[in-house]
Formats: C-alpha cells, structure tokens, sequence
C-alpha cells in the first residue's frame, strides 16, 4: 500500500512500487519452485528411461531463468533511467526521502532476483551437462557391448561358414563323392578354414606392415640425419 498518496501523485514511479514489489514477491515464489525442482532431479539417481525427460525440462527451466533474468535487467535500467529523475522535482525533500527509500527497495529486490536467476541457471547449466554426459557414456558403452557381440558373432561366422560349405558340397548325391575318404573332407575343410581365417586377418596384418613400414622409414631418416651430422 502507498504511504503517501500526494507523492503518488507526482511521482509515478513511487506510485508503481507497490505493484513491483508483489512482482518480485511473486517472482521469488517461482524461482523457490525452480530450486526446489532442480534440487529433485540432482538428488534424483541417472536413469536412462527418464534422463531424456529430465534433460529437456532441466533446458525448458533454464531458457525460463535466462528470460527471467533479462527483463529483471530491464526493470533495473528503468529504474536507474535519469529521466525519473524529473518527475520527482517538485517533491520536497522528505517527501523525496521518503519515495527515495522506495524506490532502493524495488532496486534491491530486483537486483537480487537477477543475481538469483543467474546463479540458479548456471547451476541449471551444470546439471545439464552431466546429464548430457552421463547419456553420452552410456550410449557409449551400448556401443561398445554391441559391437563386441558383433565381432564375436563374426568370428563364430568365420569358423562355422566354411565348415557349413564344406559338409554341403560332400553332402551332394554324386556317385564320384561316393568314393572319397572321409579324411578327404577334412583336409579339404581344414584347408578352406585356413584360408578364410587369412582372409580375415589380412586387414590386421597389413597395418602391421604399414607400421613397420612407418617405422624403418623413421630409423633411416635418423641415421641418415646422424651421418649428414658427422660429416659436417
């Protein structure tokens, strides 16, 4: 309520304190809930069937603060606007004082709800990147898990492939294939396994290669760079 209804009359600002003040009360009761919601979800265990969730009201939360917080700067700038200042010209000095002392209230109050919405968006920030991170790890790792059951799968592929082509070509119904010893489908088995396995690790052997490679030429380099180093 207004103490000063004449004041009120010439100095709207003074006369618009009240309606600050229950604003930023009001404000305070917001970011209350924001703390308190914020406190929730770090105190909450990571679980990936709700990280996404949690993810995107942790950001919707976040842009609310940082909007919140550009217009308590906006409040701060009218208030600090040197044209007020003529509105209060024919105040006497009491009454100055006294919408003076009111105005410095709605300042402070505003000053301490864009301190407050700063400090609480970037504990917001924090919290959305371990989120991200703790997302980020664990697809990774459901990465790593599928692509060790893949490669085991392809070995076991590797192993039994051969051996499936094999034991169908013997398996034919001709008479020459009649004749063959048993031994001869293992030796043939045994070969094809062979060379599929190279096959395999060719990939592998020829980095190794491309290594050593890399390296002899790193060796040479130096020897030679040694000798040009004694000749001089």
């Amino acid at each position: 309520m207004l103490d000063d209804h004449e004041i009120a009359g010439q100095d709207p600002l003074y006369a618009l304190a009240p309606i600050l003040l229950f604003a930023a009360a009001s404000e305070i009761q917001l970011l209350s809930t924001l703390q308190k919601w914020y406190d929730i979800i770090a105190s909450t265990k990571w679980d990936r069937k709700y990280s996404t969730e949690h993810l995107e009201q942790l950001i919707m939360h976040k842009h609310l603060l940082d909007d919140h917080a550009s217009r308590h700067e906006e409040v701060l700038r009218f208030i600090s606007s040197p044209k007020l200042a003529r509105w209060a010209a024919n105040l006497t000095q009491d009454q100055s004082d006294v919408a003076q002392e009111a105005k410095d209230a709605v300042k402070a109050d505003y000053e301490f709800l864009r301190s407050r919405c700063r400090q609480l968006s970037l504990h917001y920030q924090e919290a959305i990147s371990i989120l991200v991170s703790a997302t980020s790890l664990a697809e990774s790792q459901k990465q790593i898990t599928l692509a060790t059951q893949v490669t085991k799968l392809t070995i076991l592929a590797t192993i039994f492939l051969p051996l499936s082509y094999c034991t169908s070509i013997f398996g034919m119904n001709f008479v020459e294939l009649e004749q063959l010893n048993i031994w001869i489908w293992v030796v043939v088995t045994v070969s094809v396994g062979i060379v599929t396995f190279a096959v395999y690790q060719w990939d592998e052997r020829q980095r190794l290669w491309d290594f050593w490679a890399t390296v002899k030429a790193e060796f040479r380099f130096m020897r030679w760079r040694r000798d040009d180093a004694l000749t001089v």
